[in-house]
């Protein structure tokens, strides 16, 4: 199969109340998505990371490497895509909605789900991410909306930390623990723990009810996480915002390994599947995802490829698109989604959205 036409698509909309993460105010959500077309009628959809909305790059970039696809076999396209250096931001970003998209379309092909074409199970265990920073949001209301997620089925909820005093945070966790029972709390420290006094903190959240920390400092700063990783005494969770092979290397040799996170539209999603098996078992992994439903979708179709992904990450705020996924897909049960036989991804885009623009159209 043959790619015979691809679009380069830029997403915008905006948010009815802005919400920030302590670093990103969020007003509205752009997001870059590709789709390929072969011969035969088949096509593929992928999704590319881009941080704090600033897109214009990414496309620019797209749009230059666009035409190299055309006439390309998607199976050699996936190839390029899987294995091509990454020296910047932007080439692993471009390179990851590639290699969405073929796996989407190679999927799509022999009639198969995502999951099922690279030989893993439906049954895919998920955690619900949100508790973002937004006006009026006090910690009755962040309470609130954690127990929600709780009572739609998630069993493992994460909200962020990291914006205000370590006292205010610490206040936040403990209403969202006493409102959530017994399920996991991950709290999201956004690198901005003190790394002198990071372990004290770290025991800070576990007294108040959180259950693993996740980026409690910079991933640059990997000798300091390496001593905290062995003095913690909740679990780690690091790698969100990197595409560093090496770096993910690293944690994952270190004495007290934390958890893995990879973002496949910036690690690339078939790359993340294959850093899993390798880590496995010694390292867990977890598929990380802010972004739209075919992001959203490939977390959750990857997360079933193989061993060592505990999880991925299923966000209640950055939802764009949702409406389109299968509707079994949107639901969790028992912190479980349990995925269906839609070939591909699964997901379709309509036709005529003001939400999507058509950036650069290739080909037939």
């Amino acid at each position: 199969m043959r790619i015979t036409a691809l679009d380069i698509i830029a997403y915008r909309a905006g948010f009815a109340q802005p919400a920030g993460n302590g670093v990103t105010l969020w007003r509205e959500r752009r997001a870059v998505l590709l789709k390929i077309a072969g011969d035969g009628g088949i096509s593929g959809l992928g999704e590319a990371w881009a941080p704090a909305n600033a897109i214009e790059p990414l496309l620019e970039h797209l749009v230059q490497l666009a035409p190299r696809l055309i006439g390309c076999t998607v199976e050699d396209a996936a190839a390029m895509a899987s294995s091509s250096a990454r020296a910047s931001w932007i080439d692993a970003a471009a390179c990851s909605a590639l290699d969405i998209a073929c796996a989407d379309a190679m999927a799509r092909a022999v009639g198969q789900p995502l999951w099922q074409f690279g030989g893993g199970q439906p049954q895919i265990r998920v955690y619900a991410s949100g508790g973002l920073y937004a006006d009026g949001k006090d910690p009755d209301a962040l309470a609130a909306e954690m127990a929600g997620y709780v009572q739609a089925g998630f069993t493992t909820v994460k909200m962020k930390t990291g914006a205000l005093t370590l006292a205010a945070d610490l206040a936040r966790v403990a209403a969202v623990r006493a409102a959530i029972g017994g399920a996991s709390l991950i709290v999201d420290a956004l690198g901005r723990l003190d790394p002198a006094h990071a372990a004290a903190a770290i025991e800070r959240y576990a007294a108040a009810g959180a259950d693993a920390v996740q980026a409690p400092l910079p991933l640059e700063d990997l000798d300091a996480i390496a001593e905290l990783a062995g003095n913690s005494c909740l679990p780690l969770w690091l790698g969100e915002a990197s595409f560093d092979l090496d770096l993910f290397d690293r944690l994952a040799t270190l004495a007290r390994p934390p958890l893995i996170q990879i973002n496949p539209a910036l690690v690339g999603g078939t790359r993340a599947a294959r850093l899993a098996q390798r880590f496995a078992p010694r390292t867990q992994t977890t598929l990380q995802c802010h972004a739209t439903a075919v992001l959203q979708t490939a977390c959750l179709h990857l997360a079933g490829w193989g061993r060592g992904i505990a999880h991925a990450e299923f966000h209640r705020f950055h939802r764009h698109l949702h409406e389109l996924m299968p509707v079994a897909m949107r639901a969790a049960r028992d912190g479980v989604v349990t995925l269906g036989m839609e070939p591909g991804l699964g997901i379709e885009l309509p036709a005529h959205d003001p939400r999507l623009r058509v950036v650069a159209h290739l080909g037939a």
